[in-house]
């Protein structure tokens, strides 16, 4: 069974140890706080151990931090670099990715599910 996840989910990706990260986390603050649906649709997701969360504790008002202790997440994703960002549809396919959240195409910030 696919799991149902709101339309033009935002999930970044990122490692405190990876420079472009600090850059782009600065930037999913500014997309998410004008995404659709809110923070109840924007997910950033921090690898390492549980201290991790502290890289992105300034996105707490506008995202779900999940810290990705065992890269569960990142391995299902088939994140192998940082950052990495994702739009999902309803359905749980992939919509979008790419490396900069500033690039998410207008459609997804609208709600759209699909190009």
């Amino acid at each position: 069974m696919t799991p149902q996840v709101p339309e033009a989910t935002l999930i970044g990706f990122f490692s405190p140890a990876c420079a472009s990260c600090r850059r782009e986390r600065n930037r999913l603050r500014a997309v998410a706080a004008r995404w659709p649906g809110g923070p109840e649709r924007v997910y950033a997701v921090v690898t390492g151990p549980s201290g991790s969360a502290t890289f992105l504790a300034r996105l707490d008002p506008v995202a779900r931090i999940v810290v990705d202790v065992d890269e569960a997440m990142r391995h299902a994703f088939g994140t192998t670099a940082f950052p990495a960002v994702f739009v999902l549809a309803e359905s749980g396919s992939l919509s979008w990715t790419g490396l900069h959240v500033d690039a998410v195409p207008a459609w997804a910030l609208e709600g759209a599910s699909s190009v």
